[in-house]
């Protein structure tokens, strides 16, 4: 179990973090990218969890992919992770129902 473990964190280390970037567009659709140029509509699962400091997004793209994004408050401004709280308790998982 000890070697399970240790391969793992071997490899999350070793793994390199990529930023991902979510936009609400005009049509009233989330969209993700992983290069902040080539945008994949998505939609917001229910499993999502929003919380005052951080925020576990559970989403899934149009060619069936899924993936989640971990949002921390303090990555963007106050003001900003306030309003993405808000869109994403309003807008946000009621695309998926």
């Amino acid at each position: 179990m000890a070697i399970v473990v240790l391969l793992w964190w071997h490899y999350a280390m070793r793994r390199e973090a990529r930023p991902a970037y979510l936009r609400y567009t005009e049509n009233k659709r989330w969209e993700v990218s992983m290069d902040q140029f080539t945008y994949q509509p998505a939609v917001i699962l229910d499993t999502t969890v929003i919380t005052s400091a951080v925020i576990f997004l559970h989403y899934k793209t149009d060619d069936q992919s899924s993936g989640t994004l971990v949002i921390v408050g303090d990555s963007l401004s106050a003001n900003d992770f306030r309003r993405l709280r808000v869109r994403l308790a309003i807008y946000g998982r009621d695309e998926a129902r």
